[in-house]
């Protein structure tokens, strides 16, 4: 009854996220809507698909093609 009155007003019924504690490994893993990470994990986002991605940093993970922009005088 309370959803089909909350679609007769407009309103949306948020669902139940079923969030899990990513175990961190050195594979990258997807991360879920609502899923938790420890501190220290390394995040990457794919900006087309919005796609969250998580691992343990590993030396072999660095990317020195990335340079970092400078602002200022």
């Amino acid at each position: 009854m309370l959803s089909f009155l909350a679609m007769a007003v407009g309103i949306s019924v948020m669902q139940p996220v079923h969030a899990k504690e990513i175990v961190a490994t050195t594979e990258w893993q997807v991360l879920a809507d609502g899923d938790t990470i420890p501190a220290g994990l390394h995040v990457r986002i794919d900006l087309s698909t919005g796609e969250k991605l998580v691992k343990i940093p590993t030396d072999d993970s660095r990317d020195d093609s990335i340079k970092a922009a400078i602002y200022g005088d």
